[in-house]
């Protein structure tokens, strides 16, 4: 019963990753799911078959829910220069009288 929690859990944390609209979630969750993919392909079939079945889960999930806006912002990739403002906006000094 706990492992289908877990399976449960990777299909909804891929999903609420995907949904915030963080591409730096967006790029754990790549890493993670490498590492995912190399451990189950060393136990056996059956937690690959689970994996690539939470897999097609969640990528139904996020064509189906995730909005276009959420999914343009990933395809921006840095062209948008949000990295740039935020680091302006943070390494301003504000002067106190």
């Amino acid at each position: 019963m706990l492992k289908i929690i877990y399976w449960g859990f990777i299909v909804a944390a891929g999903f609420g990753v995907l949904l915030t609209g963080s591409r730096t979630g967006l790029l754990g969750l790549v890493l993670s799911v490498g590492v995912l993919m190399l451990a189950s392909a060393r136990s056996g079939w059956k937690p690959a078959m689970m994996f690539t079945f939470c897999l097609v889960i969640v990528f139904y999930l996020i064509v189906r829910y995730v909005p276009e806006e959420v999914m343009g912002r990933y395809r921006e990739g840095t062209e948008a220069s949000t990295l740039t403002n935020a680091t302006t906006c943070g390494s301003r000094r504000t002067t106190r009288g």
